[in-house]
């Protein structure tokens, strides 16, 4: 029989799985390490005291300007 942490612990990584499926297909461009990353990041993130429930603040991921920080 599992106990309670281990049932809510694997629910847990099916809803990271899931979250981690729904961005790649989403945002087609966005590597899998980009993803992992960011969603570390939420996970290490304090819960937004402004939010009415509860949810992580996750700052946006982009690699659309990288390296273009200067005109040629």
């Amino acid at each position: 029989m599992k106990t309670q942490q281990q049932q809510q612990s694997e629910e847990i990584n099916g809803l990271r799985s899931m979250v981690k499926l729904l961005l790649l297909r989403s945002e087609p461009d966005m590597r899998p390490e980009e993803v992992d990353a960011m969603l570390q990041h939420a996970h290490n993130s304090p819960i937004d005291p402004n939010s009415g429930h509860g949810s992580h603040h996750v700052r946006n991921v982009s690699t659309d300007n990288l390296g273009d920080d200067h005109e040629d």
